[in-house]
């Protein structure tokens, strides 16, 4: 059974930590799995978060002093409020009298009354903790004025940024601010819409086909004239159900062969020539142009619609998605010069999210350039890889030589 479908019973909360003779307060360690692996970059542990007893009908809970994604210091609350002796107990979780936005580390879901397990928000302030560690980490390559570009310059050195967001939940306007952070390092202004039926808009067999809108594959020169043929790869329409375009969209047979494949989602790869987009690759894209002629596009802050769209301004490149059934990806590259944006599936991402989430906190240590490995380390590592080559170990485990 996967980690994340194992239940949460039977970690009873009764465990205590002892105070004093008489005094006994509850452990958020007892809440935890065995196997827990705390992620890599924290030296916050169970033992630094202080019990407060209930208020009042106030639950009670447990404070600690961590910092925030911005290394920012504060004091983090994760309070109780409901579960048992022998379920997983619920909280809420404060940070500086503001309650916070839980976010799973692999779904990348929200929870909108703010509630979840306490496991999880332990996790969740260690995952702030060990962000906020490495923004505040010295880097020499840091910064955007023009004496560190010219720092990186001299050396041969470039910078990029990577997002990854699971929009389901979301507003728009809450999508777009997401956009401009995850684009910030490029010039290339991309905008958010939600994707409407326009009234009196038929959905007969025959206006389906007239009004499929069929996605492309191309490759675009500074000219923005294609320099190699393009090819249709699948329909959208807005009466489709997400699992039929995740599935490919209506087929599209061409020479006697089928181009729609599950693997046909979204993509577009954007190069800067100075301030200017001067190539572009694109995938699975719909015309802009043409989709404004068939729908309503609502840059709303408040639509929450099905389908979205979104658009590089200075080009008539859409990208349309499911917006409850995937997630996306926003990559910068080489200082900004180089911008992707792609859509994957929901289910199939986060099993890969799973893997990724799991190896980052095995292998911390090996990963992080920024420190020496110690001896002690070292021997282990290796004798884990050793076991790995043996089949003795799983690589996503953590080894005890």
């Amino acid at each position: 059974m996967k980690e994340h479908e194992m239940s949460e019973k039977n970690q009873s909360p009764l465990a205590v930590d002892q105070c004093g003779p008489g005094d006994a307060v509850p452990s958020i360690g007892a809440y935890l799995k065995r196997a827990y692996l705390p992620p890599y970059g924290t030296t916050l542990d169970p033992s630094q978060f202080h019990w407060t007893a209930p208020d009042g009908h106030e639950g009670g809970g447990w404070r600690v002093s961590a910092r925030n994604t911005d290394g920012v210091l504060g004091e983090y609350l994760i309070k109780l409020t409901g579960g048992d002796d022998d379920g997983p107990g619920l909280a809420v979780c404060w940070r500086d009298g503001q309650q916070c936005d839980y976010e799973d580390a692999v779904t990348l879901s929200h929870n909108k009354d703010g509630e979840a397990t306490v496991r999880r928000w332990y996790d969740w302030v260690l995952r702030q903790d060990a962000a906020g560690a490495l923004a505040t980490r010295a880097n020499q390559w840091d910064g955007d004025d023009l004496a560190a570009k010219m720092h990186r310059l001299e050396h041969g050195v470039v910078i990029g940024d990577e997002h990854q967001c699971f929009p389901r939940g979301w507003t728009l306007g809450k999508f777009q601010q997401w956009l401009d952070k995850a684009s910030a390092l490029s010039p290339v202004v991309v905008k958010a819409y939600a994707v409407k039926k326009r009234h009196r808009m038929k959905l007969d067999v025959h206006s389906i086909i007239e009004d499929t809108l069929f996605a492309t594959t191309e490759h675009l020169n500074c000219s923005n004239e294609p320099d190699k043929k393009t090819f249709e790869t699948f329909g959208f329409h807005i009466s489709m159900t997400p699992n039929r375009w995740l599935r490919g969209g209506p087929h599209v047979n061409m020479g006697g062969f089928t181009t729609a494949t599950p693997e046909v989602l979204p993509l577009m790869t954007l190069l800067m020539q100075g301030s200017q987009i001067g190539m572009i690759c694109a995938h699975a894209y719909v015309p802009f142009n043409k989709m404004a002629e068939l729908y309503e596009l609502d840059d709303g802050v408040a639509a929450d619609d099905e389908w979205w769209a979104i658009r590089a301004e200075g080009t008539n490149l859409a990208l349309v998605f499911p917006r409850n059934h995937v997630n996306l990806f926003a990559e910068t590259k080489g200082d900004g010069a180089e911008l992707s944006i792609r859509v994957a599936d929901h289910k199939g991402q986060t099993d890969e999210n799973r893997l990724t989430d799991r190896f980052n906190r095995v292998w911390g240590a090996w990963l992080d350039q920024s420190r020496a490995l110690t001896p002690e380390e070292l021997n282990v590592g290796i004798a884990h890889a050793e076991a790995i080559a043996r089949g003795d170990a799983d690589p996503l485990e953590r080894w005890f030589a």
